[in-house]
């Protein structure tokens, strides 16, 4: 009696999964749609992320190792534009089980995936897992991390990650430095937005009018009108 019940969990797992592939199958006599839209269908179908569903899924799709690298590129961009980066950081999870190459550009996806939903600490745990793995980061994962913790306000954590760029020897480009005096904007932190800004001149990278306006917008919550005043002339001059 005990094997049978336990039993039913897994056999309503494999009729999800069932059910599923049964939907890829009807997709695939549509007109429209690739193959990849149409994954990213029957994933987004799933009442619940569950390995098992998704294995099966994959691999009847995909084979035992999994897809390419440039299809996992579309598929897993797909779902960073559907707003799903918990599907994708699974699908990712999924290739690298299965020994499917797993590429920078694929965790830069999912990483931006973070960041467009504001997942800061899921940001910062893949950077970890990049690094523990040996993996390649570049200015791309570190700008998309920043930008992460800066539409959470999290200034520090905007900080830390650019200082181990600058360790790292990472180029800091606008969109960096933009990222990160955003985060001080949000953080009331003003004091650290006008050395960031001064930082980028210092360092020849390109102020463009939203890091002027983010560091101008710093100052005004900081009560500081005379400073925010002065960068204001500079930016229309």
């Amino acid at each position: 009696m005990a094997q049978t019940v336990a039993a039913v969990p897994k056999l309503m797992h494999c009729e999800r999964a069932l059910e599923c592939r049964s939907m890829l199958g009807r997709f695939s006599i549509e007109k429209g749609g690739t193959k990849e839209s149409k994954i990213i269908d029957s994933l987004l179908m799933m009442p619940t992320l569950q390995w098992a569903e998704i294995d099966s899924l994959l691999k009847d799709t995909f084979g035992e190792h999994g897809p390419g690298p440039h299809t996992a590129s579309h598929i897993l961009t797909l779902l960073a534009k559907r707003q799903r980066p918990d599907i994708a950081e699974t699908v990712v999870q999924w290739m690298a089980a299965v020994g499917a190459e797993v590429n920078l550009y694929h965790y830069n996806v999912l990483m931006n995936a973070y960041a467009k939903t504001s997942k800061w600490v899921k940001a910062l745990e893949l950077l970890r897992t990049m690094e523990q793995g040996k993996a390649r980061t570049d200015t791309i994962t570190y700008n998309a991390a920043i930008s992460a913790c800066e539409r959470s306000a999290e200034w520090l954590q905007a900080l830390y990650l650019l200082n181990a760029m600058m360790h790292g020897q990472l180029e800091m480009d606008t969109i960096t430095y933009s990222a990160a005096i955003s985060a001080c904007e949000k953080g009331g932190e003003w004091l650290k937005a006008l050395e960031l800004l001064s930082a980028m001149m210092q360092g020849r990278v390109k102020v463009d009018i939203i890091v002027q306006s983010a560091a101008i917008s710093a100052c005004e919550k900081g009560g500081e009108w005379v400073k925010a005043l002065k960068l204001l002339r500079e930016m229309v001059q």
